[in-house]
C-alpha cells in the first residue's frame, strides 16, 4: 500500500481553494497522503513547480490508511468539471 497518490487534472472553473495560496485554476497536480493512524490530507500545485499548497477543507480521518485510494478518488471527482 502506498501512503501517497497523485493525479494531474484540470479544475472546475471555480478552481481549487487552498489554505495558503488562494484559488488554483486550470491544470493542477493533486496529492493525497495518509499517516499510519489514518489522518489524510491533500495538497495541490501547478505541474512542474515545487511548492505544494494545502487544499482547504480536505483533511479527513480515515478508518484505515488502506482507504487512501477511496479518499483520493473522491477528492479528484470533486474538483473535475462535469465533462472530464
Amino acid at each position: 500500500m502506498s501512503d501517497e497518490m497523485t493525479t494531474i487534472l484540470t479544475t472546475t472553473p471555480d478552481g481549487l481553494e487552498t489554505e495558503d495560496a488562494g484559488v488554483l485554476i486550470g491544470e493542477v497536480e493533486l496529492r493525497s497522503t495518509v499517516t499510519d493512524d489514518g489522518q489524510a490530507s491533500a495538497h495541490a500545485r501547478y505541474p512542474h513547480t515545487e511548492q505544494w499548497h494545502t487544499i482547504s477543507g480536505a483533511t479527513r480521518h480515515l478508518d484505515s490508511p488502506a482507504h487512501l485510494a477511496i479518499y483520493h478518488t473522491q477528492l479528484v471527482a470533486q474538483h473535475l468539471p462535469p465533462e472530464q
